[in-house]
């Protein structure tokens, strides 16, 4: 009972971020924007108690992330 009510709270964050901060509609695979924005291939550091992170200089959706994230820290003010 749990882990169907864990994966469906999963499964509706992931629609969430793709309708919110991707601005993406229509039908969507949560498979694609796992690979493209949930598995960061990232490093988080912290320095002068301000975290950073830090995003492969090549990897092909750092525009869309950093936008993506733009969008949902707009939405929390």
């Amino acid at each position: 009972m749990t882990w169907s009510v864990l994966t469906s709270i999963a499964h509706n964050l992931v629609r969430w971020v793709a309708a919110l901060g991707l601005e993406m509609t229509g039908p969507l695979v949560a498979k694609t924007i796992r690979r493209k924005f949930v598995s960061v291939p990232g490093r988080l550091t912290t320095s002068a108690r301000r975290r950073h992170l830090h995003l492969p200089s090549r990897w092909l959706w750092t525009a869309h992330w950093s936008q993506c994230f733009t969008r949902l820290a707009e939405l929390a003010t």
